[in-house]
């Protein structure tokens, strides 16, 4: 397998040299909402054109129909926490201010001085106001205009004309997100067809335990699909179809969002396995990477994985992973009395649209954001997030950017194998989009459908504000 990470264990032999995979199907939930679509009604064969991945006058478009009008995630609760605190943002090419004002509102503002256009706020912080460096006008942390040098050089300006325009502001699951737009759908509204299936992992409850970036040569929504999607799993990370099945997997569309439900600890459906026996070595180190473990916990998987600890006649790993699951939940008080068999241990993936992609676990999330940009199409940032329930003595995590690598070594280092593959596919499918031979890409009706569904949603913003 040219260019594809080395395997060498029995999973991978058994995935390269099965003829006939089997492929399953997991039991879906009853749909008796007009926001949950089951992707299986999806009949039609999708062709995305590749301009939409590399047009500056697209990234244009959806600067102007979808980025100003969307509700989207700018920080967590945690980063504005005081009075006074002070988180910068960019919105494509717009800079936003989210400030937590006296009154202990999150209140989020257009970051641009009313005089000349200067950056108001140019690094996140504390603040007891927000005061242009360059002429030194003033505005207090609830947008009003508190000082203008010289007024009566301005006529006396009506200070009500010269308030900060405001963004709305909501905060769900920890997670504070705003809207430039006035109009629209309320947060709850938008929200909802993801907050119930949401609410068992108490995300708010949840702090931060990293969060590292990187700025990715490929469009957004190349970074986007690329982690709403399991099909992608056997050619781009072999070493996890010992304890991934990505045949199994479940996409619904929520609204404007999406939900994939993964089966983890158990092999790919593709390898045909029926006894465990053979893998299990390969199962474990492929599962321990994916949960923080109590220390007996990580003990007693190595003895299953090198023998020493046989499983009883009919267990499989993947039920003593949903034990540990369970075990771990009771002892860290994050236990829900919702959670049931295969959800102690199923990574929910809920694609908040447009641009966040957050995977849980009790007790645990693995999330990515890429942001735009700028109007730059083959450009985004890129943001791996990390959270848990806090410990004792525990401390707030620091943000960390990190310059983009080429380098196959660096970036297996800096980011592990499972991302540094990830990247090596976007930089790879970006180039590949702007070939004169490529005018559309083609998408699985079921296993791509939730990308589908994002060009779907992008659409419909489109075609509410048609082009200027």
């Amino acid at each position: 397998m040219c260019g594809q990470p080395e395997l060498t264990g029995t999973a991978y032999k058994l995935l390269v040299g099965c003829p006939n995979p089997r492929y399953s199907r997991a039991a879906r939930p009853e749909e008796g909402s007009v926001t949950v679509r089951d992707v299986a009604s999806r009949t039609d064969l999708r062709l995305v054109p590749t301009e939409r991945y590399t047009s500056p006058a697209f990234a244009r478009r959806e600067a102007e129909a979808l980025w100003n009008h969307v509700w989207q995630m700018v920080c967590r609760e945690e980063d504005v926490a005081d009075v006074g605190d002070c988180w910068t943002h960019v919105i494509v090419d717009q800079p936003i201010v989210v400030v937590r004002a006296p009154s202990g509102q999150l209140r989020a503002f257009h970051n641009v001085c009313r005089h000349r256009g200067n950056i108001l706020k140019r690094d996140c912080g504390k603040a007891t106001e927000l005061r242009c460096s360059y002429h030194g006008w003033c505005w207090s942390l609830d947008g009003e205009n508190t000082g203008i040098v010289d007024p009566e050089e301005f006529g006396w300006p009506d200070r009500e004309l010269l308030r900060l325009p405001e963004l709305r502001v909501a905060t769900w699951g920890g997670f504070v997100f705003v809207n430039p737009d006035p109009d629209g759908p309320s947060f709850e509204e938008w929200i909802g067809p993801l907050a119930a299936d949401a609410a068992p992992y108490r995300m708010a409850d949840m702090r931060w335990q990293a969060v590292v970036s990187t700025s990715v040569p490929c469009n957004w929504k190349v970074g986007v699909e690329a982690f709403i999607e399991s099909y992608h799993i056997p050619a781009t990370h072999p070493q996890g179809t010992c304890a991934t099945d990505d045949t199994s997997a479940v996409y619904q569309e929520r609204g404007e969002h999406g939900l994939m439900v993964i089966s983890m600890g158990r092999p790919s459906g593709r390898l045909g396995i029926v006894d465990e026996a053979p893998i299990l070595a390969d199962m474990v180190a492929g599962v321990i990477p994916l949960q923080k473990l109590l220390p007996h916990q990580l003990e007693r998987l190595r003895r299953i994985g090198d023998g020493s600890e046989p499983l009883p006649p009919g267990v499989k790993l993947r039920d003593v992973l949903i034990e540990l699951s369970q075990e771990r939940a009771v002892a860290g008080g994050w236990a829900d009395p919702s959670f049931e068999g295969d959800d102690w241990y199923d990574q929910h993936e809920f694609h908040v649209f447009p641009n966040l992609v957050l995977g849980v676990i009790p007790g645990e999330l693995f999330g990515f954001r890429f942001l735009p940009d700028g109007l730059d199409p083959d450009r985004c940032t890129f943001e791996m997030l990390s959270l848990r329930f806090p410990e004792p003595g525990s401390r707030p995590a620091k943000r960390v950017h990190v310059p983009y690598s080429t380098d196959p070594e660096e970036r297996r280092a800096t980011w592990g194998a499972i991302l540094h593959q990830d990247f090596a596919n976007l930089e790879s499918v970006q180039r590949g989009m702007h070939s004169e031979s490529l005018h559309h890409v083609r998408l699985a009706r079921r296993q791509e459908s939730l990308i589908a569904h994002l060009h779907d949603v992008i659409d419909a913003y489109l075609e509410r504000r048609p082009a200027r």
